[in-house]
């Protein structure tokens, strides 16, 4: 007989029937362990670090050519971080003799860098009122390095699009590289292909540079946005730029890996600034020009690039002669400096 409610019978069979859904049970899932993570603990003296860095920042102040300057934020940044590293190598960096005794154990620091501790370390003792004595180390004088104009331009093109506007600034105005991060677009004239270095480090003067290169122009015109900075954002972090150069020299290992030009490992930001003082130098042979251009207050400080060793090999330079008038301005146009002349010929050079 068939049912006609809606109850239906359960089917015949061997069949195993599931308990009610509110009856079964389902296993937790096994959470997983973690590994312990232990936080590093901060060094001896580190509160006290901070503290003299924050004072330094509103109350510090180093005397640059008889007037006092306040110290700029990657000093104040430096400083922090040589101490930071004495630090974690000393028991208790509050102790100036285990400071002292660490300076003069070490042989694996440069006296470069010794020296630069002890200026660190000599104005926060001064601040913590502790008596610090030490003599400085002898520093062997070095050069710094001049690229190739051709290393600098492969480069250029090989970087990436901010990067390779950031090294053309620094070739062609060698401004710093702070200087450069800090380059505002109120101070830069596209239409009239002028860049001006208002923000100068080291209590330098400010620059203008006129009718700078076409393809500079095309470059920071590329980088064109509606903020205030040409080459990071208005509210980058303080970080920002130190991100920046680690990507640069991570894409600067690529590149010389992919070029096997090993030489490219040598070129930095800083080393652009050393090119355009030395091209300037060869270029006008007016060392007090090359002043003006690097902004120095003192021309000690511009007499290096006089006598920088290997700048004038024969084997970096390219050798042009020009007969005619025209052949002439095109290439003193182009950078090239006349050297020679016989009868109509006249010789030129420029630095590869």
């Amino acid at each position: 007989m068939q049912h006609i409610s809606g109850r239906q019978e359960p089917p015949t069979g061997n069949y195993k029937l599931m308990p009610p859904l509110e009856t079964q049970t389902h296993p937790k899932p096994v959470a997983a362990v973690k590994s312990a993570y232990i936080k590093p603990q901060p060094p001896q003296g580190f509160g006290e670090i901070l503290a003299y860095c924050t004072w330094i920042e509103t109350h510090g102040y180093t005397k640059r050519h008889s007037r006092p300057i306040r110290y700029s934020e990657s000093t104040i940044e430096s400083k922090k971080a040589t101490l930071l590293s004495v630090a974690k190598q000393v028991p208790n960096i509050l102790n100036p003799n285990q400071a002292k005794e660490y300076l003069q154990a070490d042989t694996k620091l440069e006296n470069s860098r010794k020296n630069k501790l002890i200026d660190d370390l000599t104005g926060f003792y001064r601040y913590k009122g502790l008596e610090f004595s030490i003599a400085r180390f002898p520093e062997v004088e070095r050069f710094p390095h001049v690229p190739l104009e051709s290393d600098i331009d492969f480069l250029i093109n090989h970087v990436g699009e901010t990067k390779g506007a950031f090294m053309q600034v620094e070739k062609e105005t060698g401004a710093r590289p702070g200087e450069v991060w800090r380059l505002a677009w109120a101070d830069v004239d596209l239409e009239h292909a002028t860049i001006r270095i208002n923000n100068p480090e080291k209590g330098s003067n400010a620059r203008e540079f006129k009718n700078r290169s076409s393809k500079l122009v095309s470059m920071l015109y590329s980088l064109k946005k509606p903020r205030r900075f040409v080459f990071h954002a208005d509210n980058a972090s303080p970080k920002a730029y130190s991100n920046f150069v680690h990507e640069f020299y991570e894409q600067r290992k690529q590149i010389a890996q992919e070029s096997g030009n090993d030489r490219l490992l040598r070129i930095n930001f800083r080393s652009l600034r050393h090119f355009k003082g030395t091209s300037e130098y060869l270029r006008t042979r007016d060392i007090y020009h090359v002043k003006r251009v690097l902004g120095h207050k003192s021309i000690k400080n511009t007499e290096i690039y006089i006598n920088i060793v290997g700048f004038d090999d024969n084997e970096n330079f390219i050798c042009k002669v020009a007969a005619t008038k025209e052949e002439r301005i095109n290439l003193i146009e182009a950078g090239f400096e006349k050297v020679d002349k016989d009868g109509d010929e006249w010789y030129f050079r420029k630095r590869k």
